[in-house]
């Protein structure tokens, strides 16, 4: 069953679909910051799963990004970095081949422009040598890596979730009550929904904290949708404590 923020995302979810099943050297879904591309990348590892297909996840970062085969290191037994580059590179994918056995193998890839470029590289020799897919996500604006880029990969843009799917999910997060503030607030203003959405889960573990730290941020209108959302968590809250306490005095 497809998660609750992955809500109007059914056409994203059957190219996924679609590209582990036809088993394309890969995908990159592109997108700006908040949009979901991670989500869904998550999502397509369940689907590939459910396939019987070997996953490899692999998380790109800044802080891995100047060591070789930083981001591929959970997957690589030890590797001679005094060798030179090709026999470590053959050396990786052996050991990724190993580890799909007679399976499919795809790489999904997170946060593609900060992998390490030795990471890069091997997984970009997998993919030409055909003995991988990957999945890639790239935040709009980010440069690929050139071994990435030059797979010249089909691309999918997320566009950013309708007020519809918005709203409900916000309502599976924190109530009704706040869906209909959100839509109310998503149209003056020129915040993306998934801010607001991000918000509304925020304040339903605690709404006045958080309030409290978007206005010191500088974020007066998240602030505001919180402060409001904290009000309508302690009307719910306050009749319900009132109750409780009568109970405890009449016993």
């Amino acid at each position: 069953m497809v998660g609750t923020q992955l809500r109007g995302r059914d056409r994203d979810i059957e190219a996924l679909t679609d590209f582990l099943r036809d088993s394309g050297p890969g995908l990159v879904l592109t997108g700006p910051a908040g949009v979901g591309k991670t989500k869904l990348a998550r999502e397509a590892t369940r689907l590939a799963g459910d396939l019987d297909v070997a996953v490899v996840w692999v998380q790109a970062s800044a802080s891995s990004h100047e060591i070789p085969f930083g981001a591929m290191a959970p997957y690589l037994p030890a590797i001679d970095t005094t060798l030179e580059m090709l026999p470590m590179l053959m050396h990786a994918a052996a050991a990724l081949r190993a580890l799909a056995g007679d399976r499919k193998l795809l790489l999904v890839l997170d946060d593609a422009p900060l992998i390490d470029n030795a990471s890069a590289l091997l997984m970009s020799q997998l993919v030409a040598a055909g003995d991988a897919s990957v999945l890639v996500t790239q935040r709009s604006g980010a440069a690929l890596p050139e071994p990435i880029e030059g797979l010249r990969l089909p691309r999918r843009e997320l566009a950013a979730l309708d007020l519809e799917a918005t709203t409900a999910i916000a309502e599976d997060l924190a109530g009704g009550a706040v869906a209909d503030l959100l839509v109310t607030l998503a149209i003056p203003t020129t915040l993306p929904p998934e801010r607001l959405l991000r918000v509304a889960g925020w304040c339903a573990a605690a709404p006045a904290v958080v309030a409290a730290a978007l206005f010191a941020t500088g974020s007066p209108v998240l602030g505001a949708v919180a402060f409001v959302v904290s009000a309508i968590s302690l009307s719910a809250i306050a009749p319900a404590s009132a109750d409780r306490q009568r109970g405890h005095s009449s016993i």
